[in-house]
């Protein structure tokens, strides 16, 4: 809920005018009259009464958060759409937001100062600017992740051809750095982009000595082309999942995941996976790695990816940098159920 600034509040007081009878000290706190009788009784406190130590606490908005730039996922559903950090931008790169534990108040400091209605947000997909979304009210927290997340519902402003996108990076108006406009990439992937990914994929199964599945193609989970400027083509990422859905869950001891970032070195050559996330259920433990999205491109940098970890009970959020040429996960939130990537690295 959103705090406003406090106000004076005034007690309401029960007058009930006694009829024309004279009552000593103890005035007309129970009078009878015509077979009526009347009291006069203190009023009920409200439901959401304020008690004097939350009185003395100060408006979210006048304690200032020391927080960074903030990047926020966007998800559209039937009911409209919602948007929330996962994590600061700070300085040194990306990094956890607090908690409650150590900034107190923190949900209700960061929709008060952040998400405010009226706050507006850049929408990004495949590292192109799509749109914005306008925060509105406050929502109910974001719950199944590893933590608690403040949330707000709000409109969404698109461009034209990205109707169908259901889940946008978002950065603060204002505070995204300057970048190249993407390479227009078509939204649907074709059956030559599933072929490259299949073949990425057979590869690195049969070098990483995976259970062979019966058919490599249908554990083909998730496939996007993202504009990494490494090649003369767009780049790949694409999920390939074994013996278990990508949503929290138990999954078979059998049951692995691989994802990959794969490039064309040169025209007409064979896409190479310059990146990969291993898992097994009976090494690390759930945490299936799929694309969000990719945050704009600075000059001379290849733009960072987001990534969404499916853990048994909870999910949670990764970034993969290139920031000094070698592909590595820049930034990771930690699920107590498991502890990081089995196996990550680049073309066997």
């Amino acid at each position: 809920m959103f705090v406003r600034p406090a106000t004076l509040r005034s007690t309401t007081l029960l007058v009930i005018l006694c009829p024309v009878i004279l009552i000593g000290v103890g005035g007309c706190d129970n009078v009878e009259w015509g077979g009526v009788e009347w009291s006069v009784a203190p009023p009920e406190a409200p439901s959401h009464a304020t008690f004097p130590d939350d009185a003395d606490l100060p408006d979210a908005a006048s304690e200032p958060l020391d927080l960074g730039p903030t990047l926020f996922v966007v998800e559209r559903g039937a009911d409209g759409a919602i948007a929330y950090p996962i994590a600061e931008m700070g300085e040194g790169g990306f990094q956890d937001l607090p908690v409650e534990e150590d900034e107190p108040r923190f949900q209700e400091r960061f929709l008060a100062q952040r998400l405010s209605p009226g706050a507006e947000l850049a929408l990004f997909h495949r590292g192109g600017r799509m749109g914005s979304f306008i925060a509105q009210e406050a929502s109910e927290p974001v719950t199944g992740h590893c933590r608690s997340r403040p949330a707000v519902s709000g409109a969404v402003e698109l461009q034209d051809g990205v109707g169908q996108v259901q889940r946008f990076l978002a950065l603060s108006k204002g505070e995204h750095p300057p970048f190249f406009p993407a390479t227009h990439l078509p939204l649907q992937e074709d059956d030559s982009d599933r072929a490259a990914a299949v073949t990425v994929a057979t590869r690195l199964l049969g070098q990483l000595g995976a259970p062979w599945p019966p058919s490599v193609p249908d554990i083909l989970e998730e496939l996007q082309l993202i504009p990494l400027g490494e090649g003369p083509e767009p780049s790949l990422t694409s999920s390939f999942l074994y013996g278990d859905e990508m949503e929290p869950g138990e999954a078979s001891s059998l049951a692995y995941s691989l994802f990959f970032l794969a490039s064309v070195p040169e025209a007409g050559a064979a896409p190479e996976a310059v990146w990969y996330w291993y898992q097994r259920e009976d090494g690390g433990g759930k945490a299936w790695p799929r694309l969000v999205g990719t945050l704009p491109q600075e000059e001379g940098h290849s733009p960072d990816l987001v990534l969404e970890i499916v853990g048994r009970d909870t999910n949670s959020f990764a970034i993969l940098s290139s920031g000094n040429g070698d592909w590595e996960l820049s930034f990771q939130e930690f699920c107590r159920e498991h502890d990081g990537p089995d196996e990550v690295g680049s073309e066997l």
